[in-house]
């Protein structure tokens, strides 16, 4: 059974979001497709501190990768890390005031190694992807998500797992195939981009500066700034900045990170027993010289930078920033593509009954009913004629004859007076 997932890496410095069909029974991913957001305006130290533009980041995140995969996705997991995030023996029972249990594993009898945050992330989390209109399907744990990029070997004999990311590092140490100890620690390979930025140069100079010319395996003094070496005699002319300047300020600023990740180690109390060495992933793995400096500080057999191993179908073995981001696919197993619209099913109409035909009425009730045909030019009104001529096949009723009292009253007097001289003379 293949479905689509996706998983979205709330970061320091972007925002990542990665697609990808999986083999449930399997486990297997293919079709993976990845795409990016810049997150500096929204996001700190891992923590949400914008909901609505992380909001804004998540929904354009989730159409890109709707576009590539060629299905709308309505749903997404999300990873947690970042500031606050850290771990504590305690019965499950037991109310942790202002923290928020994550993630609770059994370690023996009543007692879990819970990882705790503050209360705030998770309700952010929540926030922006409910005002983004993505469905949070689940929050996974990103250290631990992280973890499955260890061998169990080295789960057994003891290890610690370092995620340096831009803005935290992530310490996470196991022994007897078990957690132990977790902490975030508040600096990452951003602050070196910041230090070098303040030498005077823009904040993209500075990060392209870190990652291809500066070097922390050994400090370069300024007596021999470039030694024996022509890229840094190259560098000289091609920097803002002094080679050995940028050694400097790189190797001071991952000199305090190793100090913290070596402090955590002694707080767990493992220290010389991870005979597994370290395991160093996240972004900031891509410095020069970084597995030499952990190596020197940290006291262990040896330090292994690694990815995930499904980034060999991305093209490229080494991709550790995106060893988290990967390694929250195979904790995906819901099917994050939005439901197919089904189309109406329209419902058959009764067939009405036929009419009783009503029986057909006598010829001549027939012709007496209204003609209903309209004539195609309607006839021009004609004058009435003033008198009609009296024929025998168009009879008219004659008028009866006025009695003689009437005959007399429409006599006029005139004829009266005439009528009565004449009767005089005549003698009638």
């Amino acid at each position: 059974m293949t479905t689509l997932t996706c998983a979205i890496q709330l970061g320091s410095s972007r925002i990542l979001a990665v697609a990808a069909e999986k083999d449930i029974p399997k486990g297997s991913l293919t079709n993976i497709q990845i795409e990016s957001e810049a997150s500096t305006d929204c996001i700190s130290h891992g923590r949400i501190v914008n909901v609505e533009k992380t909001a804004m980041h998540i929904r354009t995140l989730i159409q890109k990768l709707s576009n590539r995969m060629r299905a709308p996705i309505a749903a997404a997991y999300v990873g947690v890390g970042g500031m606050s995030l850290h771990s504590l023996v305690q019965q499950p029972s037991v109310k942790i005031p202002d923290y928020d249990v994550l993630a609770s594993l059994p370690i023996g009898q009543n007692q879990h190694q819970l990882v705790v945050g503050e209360k705030r992330i998770r309700e952010s989390i929540r926030a922006a992807m409910e005002r983004a209109g993505v469905r949070l399907v689940d929050i996974i744990v990103l250290p631990l998500a992280t973890a499955t990029i260890l061998k169990n070997t080295e789960r057994q004999k003891g290890c610690v797992l370092v995620d340096m990311g831009a803005g935290t590092t992530t310490v996470s140490i196991y022994k007897g195939g078990e957690l132990k100890h977790l902490a975030v620690i508040p600096l990452g390979g951003e602050c070196v981009t910041y230090d070098i930025q303040s030498a005077g140069c823009t904040y993209e100079d500075a990060e392209r500066i870190k990652r291809d010319w500066s070097d922390v395996t050994n400090e370069v003094t300024p007596e021999s700034p470039t030694g024996n070496n022509p890229t840094a005699m190259f560098a000289e002319k091609a920097l803002p900045i002094p080679q050995s300047k940028l050694n400097n300020i790189a190797l001071c600023r991952y000199e305090e990170i190793a100090a913290n990740i070596e402090h955590q180690i002694e707080a767990s109390g493992f220290k010389g027993q991870l005979d597994a060495g370290c395991i160093l992933t996240g972004g900031a793995a891509y410095q020069n010289g970084i597995t030499a400096l952990l190596l020197r500080r940290l006291s262990t057999t040896q330090v292994e930078s690694r990815a995930y191993r499904e980034s060999a179908q991305l093209g490229s073995d080494r991709k550790p920033h995106l060893t988290s981001l990967l390694a929250l696919l195979s904790f995906c197993s819901e099917d994050c593509q939005a439901p197919k619209a089904t189309p109406a099913v329209e419902t058959p109409r009764p067939v009405p009954a036929p009419r009783p035909v009503a029986p057909q009425q006598p010829a001549a009730v027939v012709q007496n009913e209204p003609s209903l045909d309209i004539p195609d030019r309607e006839p021009e009104p004609t004058a009435p004629p003033e008198s009609e001529p009296k024929t025998e096949s168009n009879p008219e009723k004659k008028p009866e004859k006025k009695p003689e009292e009437e005959v007399r009253s429409s006599t006029t007097v005139g004829e009266v007076v005439t009528r009565f001289i004449k009767d005089l003379f005549t003698g009638q």
